[in-house]
């Protein structure tokens, strides 16, 4: 098997050089599977020095000199004395390096060879040992006291954990699926390495249309089952029970195993190191110590003791039923055993975001339970989940018929609009259904409510002006709640920013976070975020747009919040592609696909395929993208979100083939279609992909226009105009100025278009000092983009060589020569002349000029190192 990149280990392998460099001797310490030797490996691959590597064995570590057998002379004298000498004398001879793995397995008397020679240095010692298992004394020596650089390698944090799962596959992989392993690996790298082997051959890891996903459960790999089974044999009884109980319930809390009995086994299950406690907010939790335990245990329980541990289970679920109502409602439905109503509709609630048909199940039970109208709308949301419409349908009527009150009415109108979308032959009927019922209500607060609800539809599909109209009126009511004001509010800021309307909705978002958060309204959060986001990309901050999304997803998916996840997703998706990082923002695209259908399917089913088949079309993989273009139904169109993207991505499509003409008239129409229904900002994004595809001119006059009419803060469309402006006229210093614009809000595939096209320009007009300092600021750009391929990235390179930029990035974020020549192992001399090279090639002589040239965000220091 080929060996696994090194990635995450940069500061440990600069250790281990500096130690070389000195002649001095090291131990990596560290726990199994954490990469010792691979690192080792890694570094003798780098150093090519003359070696001799030994390891030690559990079946030599009783036999003298055991581990240097394979190595030394047979005539060696016998004397445990005399070979001892005779062995380092050997050694100092044919060799500079001596490499030790698995020195915790050494016997005594080698153990006591490689201290004779790190203490005369005749040779440096690479050694290698476990830091979680007990060895003879003697060995120890080996790492404590002083006498070797101690290098601990922990295992890999779970951002270097899913660099180096990348860097494996070769291409982007869903978030859910870095999570996924990492709960399963928690960065042990050969776990990790075992994990993606076999799930690579039985085809649960696959890539599909460019990213990588897990369709499938994951299988427990065969040699960690068995080395976990062998462990596992050694429990006793209650114990086994215990550990059974702690993996089919992972997690647990500690007061609900106290009232299963098992407390005392699980305090000797924990010195073992089988499951530990995890203080939460909400008490003691239980958990087994590695996921890899609770998966082998889960697989190894046979059915009749599954089913007794289930009923236990459902014993002592009442002490989750306010912690975990999803899980503790169907242990009790698995053994046969009735929730409560107020269980049955938490678990129903929990699970609309997590598991369609369980949804669906609670649902009904709850219906058979007490068939009231929320519990009938409830059930509604679970059929057009699950992709049965007409029985959505039904269940409404009979909700509207159960209806009693203006809350019931109301909660039925919202819920036939929300999933009127998912509701395809029987939509017209929902809409009627939802019409009728807010006409019958008479509290001006609930139709107010609902009158928002509507004008969200209505915006999305193009009358924009008219929501406008509604929500002012209800704005000016005074017979409504703080709550409707706020989903009021924030409708007209959303709304606003879209039209190029951005000057003070900074402070308008703080002060409706700030109202939410009084008032206790958690459905309008998730739309605030958006419209926070919004503005930050539209302002020209992306990464803050970024950053916020990211955080906003985490703490969706942390707490269950699927609507939230679903907004910060996609938010964060298009804030991904504005910035040019197209393969994170496919991942989390690709991620999102479970969920279609759980909530706004409407939305979801439209939206999502349109955005993905804009990013793939940058990424010039056509195929997807055109085959989910196709997937789109004719009335998608009618929301102007998914009418702006699929009119982008056809413009790409046609770009791609060669038809700019097609791209230039498509971009034109769509353009101003969405300028005279109010979406200035769309119009913006489908006319600039006419620059980006090569038909500046056609669209550099309507993008003025826009830009004219929109708020100064709104950067994204002033910038729009000014880089069609400069490409249209073949200004180089003019794609210089937007280019660096471009790269300060960090919209760096855009910053690298402008930067190639001005190193052609420059290079036209005789100006190659020029024309290599766009090259070089445009690589740095793209190079934070994986694997863009768009039409403006052809036609120039770099001028430097890889080296050089490497050198160059390093000069210019400040680092010393000294410094750049330790980290890039290279002498300071080299690094010096790859400069003075750097210099002459950009007609510059100075590291100050050499930073001016490489423009913001040109050079990340982060990425040094990174293999």
């Amino acid at each position: 098997m080929e060996p696994w990149p090194i990635v995450g280990r940069d500061r440990e392998l600069l250790a281990l050089e500096t130690v070389l460099r000195r002649g001095d001797s090291a131990v990596v310490l560290g726990a199994a599977g954490t990469g010792k030797t691979r690192l080792v490996q890694h570094l003798l691959e780098r150093d090519r020095r003359p070696t001799v590597s030994v390891a030690g064995t559990s079946a030599a570590r009783h036999v003298p000199l055991g581990a240097f057998g394979p190595v030394l002379r047979a005539d060696l004298p016998g004397a445990a004395f005399d070979r001892l000498q005779a062995a380092r004398a050997w050694i100092a001879d044919a060799t500079t390096l001596l490499v030790v793995d698995d020195a915790h397995l050494l016997d005594p008397l080698s153990a006591a060879l490689v201290l004779q020679l790190i203490a005369a240095r005749p040779v440096s010692v690479v050694a290698t040992a476990r830091s979680d298992v007990a060895c003879d004394p003697a060995v120890a020596e080996l790492w404590v006291g002083g006498r070797t650089e101690r290098i601990a390698l922990a295992p890999l944090e779970r951002s270097r954990t899913s660099a180096l799962l990348r860097a494996v596959l070769g291409g982007p992989v869903t978030p859910s699926t870095e999570r996924e392993i990492w709960d399963r690996t928690r960065g042990n790298a050969l776990a990790l390495r075992e994990l993606v082997t076999t799930t690579l051959e039985v085809g649960a890891l696959a890539e599909v249309d460019g990213v990588w996903r897990l369709d499938a459960d994951i299988a427990l790999p065969r040699e960690t089952a068995e080395v976990i089974a062998a462990r596992l044999a050694t429990l006793d009884g209650p114990e086994r029970d215990a550990f059974e109980l702690v993996a089919l319930g992972d997690p647990l809390p500690l007061a609900a195993l106290v009232a299963a009995g098992s407390a005392t086994a699980c305090e000797a299950l924990e010195r073992r190191g089988l499951v530990h406690v995890v203080e939460r907010a909400d008490g003691p939790w239980v958990r087994p110590h590695h996921p890899l335990h609770g998966e082998a245990i889960r697989a190894a329980v046979k059915p009749l003791r599954r089913a007794r541990h289930e009923r236990t289970l459902a014993r002592i679920a009442p002490h989750l039923t306010d912690l975990d109502p999803l899980r503790a409602a169907r242990w009790q439905l698995e053994a046969s055993i009735e929730p409560d109503h107020d269980l049955l509709r938490r678990a129903a609630l929990a699970a609309r975001g997590a598991d369609p048909p369980l949804h669906r199940r609670l649902a009904e039970a709850l219906v058979a339970r007490a068939p009231n109208a929320s519990n009938l709308c409830l059930a509604a949301q679970a059929a057009a989940s699950t992709g049965h419409g007409a029985d959505a349908l039904r269940l409404l009527e009979q909700a509207e018929a159960a209806a009693t009150d203006d809350r019931d009415r109301e909660e039925i109108a919202a819920t036939a609009i929300d999933w009127a979308g998912a509701l395809d032959e029987v939509a017209e009927d929902a809409s009627q259904l939802a019409r009728r019922l807010a006409d019958a209500i008479s509290d001006p607060d609930a139709a107010a409510r609902v009158a928002t609800t509507f004008a969200t539809a209505a915006a999305l599909s193009g009358r924009r002006d008219e929501v406008l109209r509604a929500v002012e009126r209800i704005l000016a009511a005074d017979d409504v709640t703080p709550t409707t004001v706020l989903a009021a509010a924030t409708e007209r800021s959303v709304f606003g920013l879209f039209s190029g309307r951005t000057d003070a909705l900074d402070e308008e978002f703080d002060r409706l976070a700030e109202l939410a958060l009084q008032v206790g309204d958690v459905t309008t959060t998730p739309m605030i975020e958006a419209g926070r986001s919004t503005w930050y990309c539209l302002v020209g901050r992306l990464p803050d747009a970024i950053d916020q999304d990211r955080r906003t997803l985490a703490a969706a998916i942390e707490s269950g919040d699927v609507r939230r996840r679903w907004m910060a997703s996609i938010w964060l998706a298009v804030a991904l592609e504005l910035s040019g990082a197209l393969d994170e923002a496919l991942a989390v695209l690709a991620d999102l696909q479970p969920l279609l259908s759980l909530t706004e399917p409407a939305a979801l089913r439209h939206f999502h395929p349109a955005l993905s088949a804009t990013v793939h079309l940058q990424r010039g993989t056509a195929g997807p993208a055109r085959r989910l273009l196709a997937s789109l139904p004719a009335t998608a169109r009618d929301d102007v979100r998914v009418h702006a993207l699929a009119g982008r991505a056809e413009a790409w499509s046609a770009g791609l083939d060669g038809d700019l003409d097609q791209v230039a008239r498509r971009a034109g129409e769509l353009g101003e279609e969405l300028r005279d229904a109010g979406w200035a900002v769309f119009a913006g994004l489908c006319l600039f992909d006419a620059v980006r595809l090569g038909r500046p001119g056609a669209v550099a006059g309507p993008l003025t226009e826009l830009a004219a009419a929109a708020d100064p803060s709104t950067e994204l469309l002033h910038a729009h105009a000014a880089h069609a402006r400069a490409a249209h006229e073949g200004d180089a210093q003019a794609l210089d100025a937007v280019a660096v614009r471009w790269a300060r809000a960090g919209a760096y595939l855009v910053a690298a278009e402008a930067g190639g096209a001005a190193a052609t320009r420059h290079a036209l007009d005789g100006r190659p000092d020029l024309a290599a300092r766009a090259a070089l600021r445009a690589t740095g750009w793209l190079q934070r983009c994986g694997a863009a391929a768009t039409p403006g990235l052809l036609g120039w390179r770099s001028p430097l060589t890889p080296r050089e930029r490497e050198v160059a990035g390093a000069a210019a974020s400040g680092r010393t020569s000294p410094q750049i020549a330790a980290r890039l192992v290279l002498s300071v001399r080299t690094v010096d002349n790859h400069l003075a090279n750097t210099y002459r090639k950009l007609g510059i002589t100075s590291r100050t000029e050499l930073a001016d040239v490489l423009g913001p965000g040109a050079w990340d220091p982060d990425s040094e190192g990174r293999g």
